[in-house]
């Protein structure tokens, strides 16, 4: 969503920076190829910082049930080890239920979100 900041508020100040993970030929053309896509729709944006997460390629299975579809994902582990959480109470599934009430379908997105980043030091 073009527009939306997320703050993440850090432990502390240090740069988190990963090295790319190895990967082959196929798998950069991919991850090229991808990230072009994304940089045209205006999704994301070429950034130059002290803070760099790796991607990965989960292979998951096309319409044909054949392991092919590629998809590009960060992995943020390093990043969520140093996050500060906020406490909150997350809602029990039976409540969850409840506002669902007695509909008779409902469905999960998959939902593709870049969001705009800055850090606190905290």
């Amino acid at each position: 969503m073009k527009g939306q900041e997320v703050h993440i508020i850090l432990e502390d100040t240090n740069s988190i920076f990963q090295q790319p993970y190895k990967c082959s030929e196929v798998e950069r053309t991919l991850v090229q190829a991808q990230t072009l896509k994304l940089l045209e729709a205006s999704l994301v944006d070429l950034f130059k910082g002290g803070y760099a997460s790796t991607i990965v390629l989960p292979i998951k299975k096309d319409n044909f049930g054949n392991w092919t579809k590629c998809c590009m994902c960060g992995d943020y582990r390093p990043i969520n080890k140093r996050m500060h959480f906020g406490k909150y109470a997350m809602p029990l599934c039976e409540e969850i239920f409840d506002v669902l009430g007695q509909a008779m379908v409902f469905s999960t997105l998959n939902v593709f979100w870049l969001p705009s980043v800055t850090t606190q030091g905290g």
